[in-house]
């Protein structure tokens, strides 16, 4: 998905708030945001991988627009 920092924001408020604690709430795509990334694909029978991807951040309630 195109990212900005105000997106990557609002996943890691939603990561946070699904039990899933990317660190600090910083916009910024680090390894602890891509590690409850890929819990929360995981938990919930999303693909996992590298990247975010649409179908993960809509799961977490988060506009791809």
């Amino acid at each position: 998905t195109n990212t900005t920092t105000a997106r990557v924001a609002q996943i890691q408020r939603a990561l946070k708030t699904e039990g899933f604690d990317p660190g600090p709430i910083d916009g910024d795509i680090g390894a602890s945001t891509m590690k409850a990334v890929n819990a929360f694909q995981r938990s919930k029978g999303l693909p996992v991988d590298k990247y975010l991807n649409v179908a993960t951040v809509r799961a977490l309630g988060v506009s791809v627009q």
